[in-house]
């Protein structure tokens, strides 16, 4: 199976956009039902209840998450959608976030979160069975420093994914895409499940063996994937497929 590097990603991301006329809408959305898809079948694998705490950054792993926060609602989870940082698209993200919450997706402030071994709401007892990491995608600097809120909420979900069962979005968010090991001495999210966009990084080389990996985003044109030599083995219809 080929494994992207951050550039590889771009590129392919690009293709999409020009070459192949997707819309970044179109995109997050079909790679967020993914997504929720996948986090179904990892609860059917886990079980516990649906109740899930989703994290998204500003860039499109945000929108994919906050397209997947809306899927899972109507799938019938206790969704909490919190947005860690807005998107300099609003005009996308303001959308995205509106159909969530018309979906039944409930939105919590960042600063209502208290971080621990567990992630709970502030005056709440109650922990989410699962929480998902769509802050940062491939196009994350791991070289530079973190900036507020991210300083905070990356450390404390570093944290929590010792002991909860923490999703990430294509990449675990703070990782650095394009190595198979991470620096030992940066506090990382463990992943317990990694779902890996239309193809796996680099970096999912490095995952731990206990980790659940997924492939998602059944939409490359035939001609990227001839010429990308990506073998995927979806099985049907199916729109993702567990490698690991």
């Amino acid at each position: 199976m080929r494994y992207l590097s951050g550039k590889e990603a771009y590129d392919l991301d690009q293709q999409l956009f020009s070459t192949f006329q997707y819309s970044v809408v179109q995109l997050v959305e079909l790679a967020g039902l993914s997504v929720a898809l996948c986090i179904n079948d990892v609860l059917a694998r886990i079980g516990g209840d649906k109740t899930a705490l989703v994290l998204c950054g500003p860039g499109n792993n945000g929108a994919d998450g906050i397209v997947a926060a809306r899927h899972l609602a109507l799938h019938g989870w206790e969704v909490d959608l919190c947005i860690t940082k807005k998107s300099s698209k609003s005009d996308i993200a303001d959308s995205l976030i509106a159909q969530a919450v018309s979906c039944g997706a409930h939105l919590v402030d960042l600063d209502s979160l208290v971080f621990g071994d567990s992630i709970s709401k502030e005056g709440s007892s109650l922990s989410y069975n699962i929480i998902v990491d769509s802050i940062f995608g491939f196009s994350f600097d791991s070289s530079r420093p973190l900036r507020a809120p991210f300083d905070l909420c990356l450390p404390g979900l570093a944290k929590a994914s010792k002991s909860s069962h923490v999703v990430c979005v294509d990449i675990p968010s703070g990782w650095n895409v394009s190595s198979e090991k991470q620096d030992p001495d940066k506090e990382l999210i463990v992943p317990s499940t990694l779902i890996s966009l239309t193809t796996p990084k680099t970096c999912a080389l490095g995952l731990p063996k206990s980790t659940f990996h997924y492939v998602s985003g059944r939409f490359i044109p035939i001609e990227l994937i001839k010429r990308l030599e990506i073998d995927i083995p979806y099985e049907g219809a199916d729109l993702f497929v567990k490698i690991q």
